[in-house]
């Protein structure tokens, strides 16, 4: 098995990993993710460290669906993340808004043999920030400059809703509402254009952003002020994010052509792969 050759910490034997690699891959079966959970939580095998094809090491944590996904294939959104890294090669300044653990910000900087790229990786979620910052340490990668807080318009504090444990990519900005008592924690907010400002930079070459529907008011806030990043990724749902016409609108307005991950032009009502939509500016 491919995920089981990467295992650097093995935890007590290989063949625990071989079992738990084996159910989770395996196709659907009655009670595979609650055999799953139980194989994992028997072998305390929460927390591994993990070798990437690309030789990234990661401390994944996989009870998280995102590092899940890449303990069983390498890697998360494969074609996003072959198109990130192909149109990183010629890109200056990097940003990686809704980070998670890393994986296209640590892909970026892995690859640039001169350690001269200005690579920002952005996360809201704390517990996923640690694992960032231990990936970056474990990686000795100098070019990453890491952000913890929530992109919006304005500086400010914003309220964040508290996702499930398993799915730790779906942390979001919420309305503040009395009462809401553990399931919410107040974060500062900043614009990208506070920390271009703060680094003396003008420009974004490259631009993915995950930010769970609030794209529209990050990606307005960088145009209105005159900033168009040559590429943009993009999550893209339109089922569930009720600003996706509107964001459409932005970037064709814009100048962007619009594309899937894979370089076929897209058209509304096309199903996306991965849920990403890449904007070139023509």
């Amino acid at each position: 098995m491919e995920a089981e050759k990467r295992i650097i910490n093995t935890r007590g034997g290989i063949w625990k990993h071989r079992l738990l690699n084996w159910i989770g891959s395996h196709e659907e079966f009655p009670a595979r993710l609650r055999l799953f959970g139980l194989i994992k939580k028997l072998f305390g095998l929460e927390l591994l460290l993990f070798k990437t094809p690309s030789g990234l090491n990661l401390l994944l944590d996989i009870s998280d669906w995102v590092q899940y996904q890449i303990y069983l294939f390498g890697s998360y959104e494969i074609e996003s993340l072959t198109l990130f890294k192909k149109l990183a090669q010629n890109a200056s300044v990097v940003f990686d808004v809704g980070a998670h653990i890393g994986q296209y910000a640590l892909e970026c900087a892995h690859d640039d043999a001169t350690q001269t790229k200005r690579i920002f990786a952005i996360e809201v979620n704390p517990k996923t920030f640690t694992y960032l910052l231990n990936n970056i340490q474990l990686n000795k990668l100098k070019n990453i400059t890491p952000v913890l807080g929530a992109v919006a318009a304005n500086s400010g504090i914003l309220n964040i809703n508290i996702p499930a444990y398993w799915n730790m990519g779906n942390t979001q900005i919420a309305e503040i509402k009395d009462g809401q008592g553990l399931n919410n924690y107040l974060v500062s907010s900043f614009s990208i254009l506070d920390v271009l400002k703060l680094h003396g930079l003008t420009r974004i070459d490259l631009l993915k952003i995950d930010v769970e529907g609030n794209e529209l008011i990050v990606l307005n806030n960088l145009f209105t002020e005159g900033i168009y990043p040559a590429n943009i990724i993009l999550e893209f749902i339109p089922d569930s994010f009720s600003q996706c016409a509107d964001l459409l609108a932005l970037l064709q307005k814009s100048g962007y052509l619009l594309k899937d991950v894979i370089g076929n032009l897209y058209h509304e009502q096309t199903e996306l792969l991965e849920q990403n939509l890449w904007a070139q500016r023509a």
